[in-house]
């Protein structure tokens, strides 16, 4: 028998939008008055996804969708290129077809066409499961409106495309339609800042067309074919989303991820209900969420697999301590296989990553999971997102939300999160990009969220001896110490990078540093601290006068500018972890001058302990010091706080750019 369904839904058409069909005014225009700094902006995006039904795949969804670009600056000539990612796994793909673009130029008093040819087009693999349709648009010149349209065919109803309001450039009109048969629930998730037009939803009735084809003998030689057709009325949810004039996403400074901010709306299955058959959750609730992963192949099953290191692990459970156990095992892993920076939360082979020395997140954090378990400690894997991808909202179960997976076991001391990704992390010790809000555990006894909170404060050391040589060259003598989150980066550059590329980073960094001697002292182990000795040679030296010579008291080294520049800000201000900086400046008095001027010391903070600036300064001896103390105990300020942690910035940035002014003796 073979049965097709047809559906017939009402389709709305916006008429001011036609692709072909772009107005001479937007190819004259020179600068837009939504944004007159902005590069380009979007004149208009429209998305309308709806369902499809044939005999051959049962249900899909087509995405159609329209772009269309105005270019204002050379800068804004990138936006001439364009990616289009599509998914696919061992059995199916998606599919982008029917792309067509245009590019409109002004020639005189005349707009000119240039159409998108075929070898502009083309495909590139960008991961194991995905794809991208790159595209570049021709004859893109400063002053151009590009256009481009595409269809996107999906298999995969469980993850309907997100769909983004905002942009990194303005955004005129902005329109996203969305029909859903009645058969499909989806949860969904509107997430940013932008105040939408309008947002309206409706259910409409259609029918579905069912015809089944029969094939019978009506006589010893003769066959017939019969046909039976049958309707079913049903119901179509429709909804329709639309912004205007959309300001650009603009990154700000302790942002974790655009992803928190930008305005998007986003979809996951939560179930089916078809005629005559139970309501079948696919998603929807966490608990379902954590069968999800356990019962899944390339999740929980491989968290039984570890014959590929029986060797190693048998060699591990000879030590008399757990502790020593689980350092073991975190470090076997992490030197046996090399983190490839890919983010992943299914293991593509475990047992592959290990012979083959290379592997994602989810290869060697599961794998971790599973030597863990096979010497006895209860360990379950924990999935996160890291910062990039934007935190986890704990009100919808969506596993799209997660783009990473860590560990989490019980140790002697209590639950202990690790991440064997990092080999210059100490132990049970997770790297910043990990601080993210909180982790789903997945675990059969013990399933549940789990914090994502700094373990350690970032801390630095500096100490400058500064001396003015008669022929008015500057000599220093500094040293640094990093300790903390501070110290585990500078572990990591270094021994990734080399002592050569390290150094070249901080030249550059102070380009004012001319470096005759420096050592470097990395210790033993990640925990200790990074030291750093350098004797230079200031190339741009205190400003000598006549009769006198001018300091600056901190050197730019605390602070060189406020990085809180905005006058309000909507969204928080993430720190990551606490920090606590020191230095101490010492400068030696030429002989023949003496202090005329010296700042005064001070100290403040910031409500509720959130954070302090001590600066002091003292004369004697012939040697002036100072000494500053810079503390954020807070690591995530609201936005309702922006103003007063602004302000603390600002006159932390005031105080230490106040200078030491030393004057020549009278000889009177």
């Amino acid at each position: 028998m073979l049965v097709s369904l047809t559906f017939f839904g009402a389709r709305a058409q916006n008429t001011e939008y036609k692709f072909g069909k772009v107005q001479k005014s937007d190819v004259e225009l020179i600068t837009h008055p939504l944004d007159t700094s902005a590069s380009a902006v979007i004149l208009a995006d429209i998305g309308r996804t709806e369902f499809r039904y044939s005999s051959n795949q049962g249900f899909t969804y087509e995405l159609k969708r329209l772009i269309r670009i105005k270019v204002l600056t050379k800068d804004g000539l990138s936006y001439g290129d364009f990616s289009i990612p599509f998914y696919h796994n061992q059995t199916d793909h998606e599919n982008v077809s029917l792309v067509k673009g245009i590019t409109y130029n002004m020639e005189g008093n005349k707009v000119t066409k240039t159409k998108l040819e075929r070898s502009s087009i083309f495909t590139e693999e960008t991961s194991n499961n995905w794809m991208s349709k790159k595209i570049s648009m021709p004859n893109v010149q400063v002053g151009s409106v590009i256009e481009i349209t595409y269809s996107l065919s999906s298999p995969f109803l469980w993850n309907l495309n997100t769909w983004y309001f905002q942009s990194e450039i303005p955004t005129v009109y902005n329109e996203y339609n969305l029909s859903i048969p009645e058969y499909f629930d989806y949860q969904f998730l509107h997430s940013g800042y932008v105040q939408l037009t309008k947002s309206e939803n409706s259910r409409i009735s259609s029918q579905i067309t069912i015809q089944s084809k029969n094939r019978g003998s009506s006589g010893r030689l003769v066959t017939k074919t019969s046909y039976d057709t049958e309707s079913i009325t049903y119901y179509i949810d429709k909804y329709l989303w639309v912004s205007k004039d959309v300001p650009a996403y603009k990154p700000e400074a302790y942002i974790a991820s655009k992803a928190d901010y930008i305005s998007k709306i986003e979809f996951e299955l939560r179930g089916t209900k078809f005629p005559n058959q139970p309501y079948e959750a696919k998603m929807g609730n966490w608990t379902t969420l954590n069968k999800h992963f356990l019962d899944h192949e390339d999740f929980g099953t491989t968290l039984s697999q570890t014959g590929f290191m029986n060797a190693e692990l048998a060699e591990i459970a000879k030590l008399e301590s757990k502790n020593d156990q689980i350092v073991a095992t975190v470090r076997t892993i992490n030197q046996n296989v090399a983190w490839d920076e890919k983010n992943r939360i299914y293991s593509e082979s475990t047992r592959k990553s290990w012979m083959e020395h290379n592997g994602s997140s989810a290869d060697i954090n599961l794998m971790l999971v599973a030597a863990l378990r096979e010497l006895g400690f209860q360990a379950d894997p924990v999935l996160i997102s890291t910062r990039q991808n934007g935190v986890v909202n704990e009100a919808f179960a969506m596993s799209k939300q997660f783009n990473y997976v860590i560990a989490a076991v019980e140790a002697p001391e209590g639950l202990l999160l690790l991440d064997a990704t990092e080999k210059y992390f100490p132990i049970g010790v997770l790297p910043e990009r990990c601080l993210n809000g909180q982790g789903w555990r997945v675990s059969e006894s013990k399933p549940g969220w789990l914090p994502l909170k700094p373990s350690e404060k970032s801390q630095y050391r500096f100490q400058g001896i500064y001396e003015i040589e008669q022929s008015g060259i500057v000599t220093a003598n500094v040293q640094t110490s990093q300790s903390g989150y501070s110290g585990f980066r500078a572990h990591r550059k270094f021994r990734m990078d080399g002592e050569e590329d390290y150094l070249k980073d901080i030249v550059d960094d102070r380009t004012e540093w001319v470096i005759n001697e420096h050592s470097f002292d990395a210790g033993k182990t990640p925990s200790d601290p990074f030291k750093c000795a350098f004797e230079l040679e200031l190339s741009e030296p205190f400003i000598v006068g006549a009769e006198k010579i001018y300091v600056e008291s901190t050197q730019n080294e605390v602070i060189d500018e406020n990085p809180f520049k905005i006058e309000k800000r909507d969204y928080p201000v993430d720190f990551t972890r606490p920090i606590h900086n020191t230095y101490l400046f010492k400068y030696k008095i030429p002989k023949g001058y003496e202090v005329e001027e010296l700042p005064k010391s001070i100290a403040f903070a910031l409500p509720n302990h959130a954070g302090k600036f001590t600066f002091n300064t003292s004369s004697m001896n012939g040697e002036i010091q100072v000494l500053v103390d810079f503390r954020i105990e807070k690591t995530i300020f609201i936005p309702s706080e922006y103003s007063i942690l602004k302000q603390f910035y600002s006159e932390v940035l005031k105080k230490c750019n106040e200078q030491i002014v030393l004057a020549k003796i009278s000889n009177e």
